[in-house]
Formats: structure tokens, C-alpha cells, sequence
């Protein structure tokens, strides 16, 4: 049986992290479209001196760039070549760098129809680039792989009479690309939409009760052959259709 010992931990040399953020944007109520505003974000972020670990892997593969004298071995079983590992210090570090930047974009119209109040909201985010480089590998465009959607969207349509309120929302989630898993499996991930709905009225003793359903069409997430759950946790859950009763008052 073979032992290895991997330090973790702090480090007194540690740097602190540093985020540059720039970010500029308008909203726009023209007079000649009435009940329509819109507006637009621009942002960039460059995140450096990310703290993490190199991870033990890392380590042993890149052993002369990345861990000089951070890997202790035994005695050398023959000249010139390297003894048995014993021990990897893997403590935290300054190690990586990230890079993003994008636009958001939004429009929103409300009116009113005699009773009837009307509203339509719209947002989406455009990333144009997420690039992570970490200490001795260089820049990874992140964007590239299954874990990042290049567009992603809202839309939200409501209803308000007196007491009665109906809402719609459509959750848009863009197609995801990066490296086949192997020949025969697509390292594409579909874009999805799901749509949820909601009903509300005033209900006896200033009561608020509001009925629904979120993912009204029972849609599955797209497949995910990166994931272990199948599925990319961060965009997505498999509860599917759920519907709902909630029951407000304000004391």
C-alpha cells in the first residue's frame, strides 16, 4: 500500500484579490413610443489573484512549473531518477485570473386599458467572453465548454384588474458548446425555455392567495454528458412541473 500525504491550508504569502470592474449603460423612455423604456449595460471584470489549490494531479504532472519545492521525495532508487513521493503541499495560493464581459439589454411597456393594467418586461445577457487563466497553463476560454450559456433571457407578461393579477414568465437559457466527451457523444447542450404561470387574488381577512405552475410544460433539462446528475446543476433542476398555492397576509 502506497501513502501520500497532501498538505492543505493556509499561506502567510498570500496576496489579496483584486477585481477591476468597468461599466457603462443608458435607459431610454423615447415620447414617441408611450408606456416603452429600454436600456442597455455594458460591463467587464477582471478578477486577479484568485485564491485556490493546484490540486494534486496538477501538481504531479507539472511538478518543475508549478511546484518547485512544494513536493517532498525519498531517496532517489537510482541516479537520476525521481524518488517516491511522500508528501504535496497543496496549500492555497494566488493562482488564477478571470477575465469577463458582456451587455445586458432590457425593454419593458406598461399601459392601461380602461380597468385593465397591462405590463411586458424583456432582459437578456449577452457574454461576449469568460477566459480564466490559471498559473503556468495559460488562458482556457471558459465560454467554450458546457458550462456557460452565451445568451440568456426573460420574459415576463402581466395582468392587473382591482383584486386580480395573472402573470407569465418565460425563462430562456441558450445553447451551450465545448469539447466532445468522446467520438460518438456531442459535446453540444440544447438551449431550453420554460414557462411559468401565476394567478392572484384578494382572499377574505386581507388575505393575498396566488395559485400556479412553474415549468407549466413539464420540460426535461437538456442532457449534459459533463455532469454527473446528467444535467448542468448550475441552469438547471429535475423537479419539472411543480405547482403551487401560497397564502400571504400582512400584519
Amino acid at each position: 500500500v502506497y501513502t501520500m500525504r497532501v498538505l492543505n491550508g493556509g499561506n502567510r504569502a498570500l496576496k489579496p484579490e483584486e477585481t477591476d470592474v468597468t461599466y457603462a449603460g443608458f435607459t431610454y423612455a423615447p415620447t414617441f413610443l408611450r408606456g416603452w423604456s429600454f436600456g442597455a449595460d455594458y460591463w467587464h471584470y477582471d478578477q486577479r489573484n484568485l485564491i485556490g489549490t493546484l490540486g494534486a494531479q496538477n501538481m504531479l504532472a507539472n511538478e518543475a512549473t508549478l511546484a518547485p519545492g512544494r513536493i517532498l521525495r525519498g531517496p532517489e532508487p537510482a541516479p537520476g531518477t525521481a524518488g517516491e513521493v511522500i508528501q504535496l503541499n497543496d496549500t492555497f495560493g494566488n493562482y488564477n485570473r478571470y477575465v469577463t464581459y458582456g451587455v445586458d439589454l432590457e425593454a419593458a411597456y406598461r399601459t392601461r386599458l380602461g380597468a385593465h393594467e397591462l405590463t411586458a418586461n424583456f432582459t437578456a445577457v449577452r457574454l461576449g467572453s469568460a477566459r480564466r487563466s490559471t498559473l503556468g497553463f495559460g488562458d482556457n476560454e471558459a465560454v467554450n465548454a458546457p458550462s456557460v450559456a452565451r445568451w440568456r433571457a426573460n420574459a415576463s407578461f402581466g395582468w392587473r384588474r382591482g383584486a386580480h393579477d395573472a402573470l407569465v414568465h418565460l425563462n430562456h437559457i441558450g445553447e451551450q458548446t465545448g469539447s466532445a466527451p468522446s467520438p460518438t457523444i456531442s459535446g453540444r447542450i440544447s438551449a431550453m425555455t420554460l414557462v411559468n404561470v401565476s394567478y392572484g387574488f384578494a382572499g377574505p381577512a386581507d388575505t393575498q392567495w396566488r395559485i400556479g405552475a412553474n415549468n407549466l410544460f413539464d420540460t426535461d433539462p437538456p442532457r449534459n454528458y459533463f455532469s454527473r446528475t446528467g444535467f448542468q446543476n448550475g441552469y438547471y433542476d429535475s423537479l419539472g412541473r411543480v405547482w403551487f398555492v401560497s397564502v400571504a397576509r400582512t400584519f
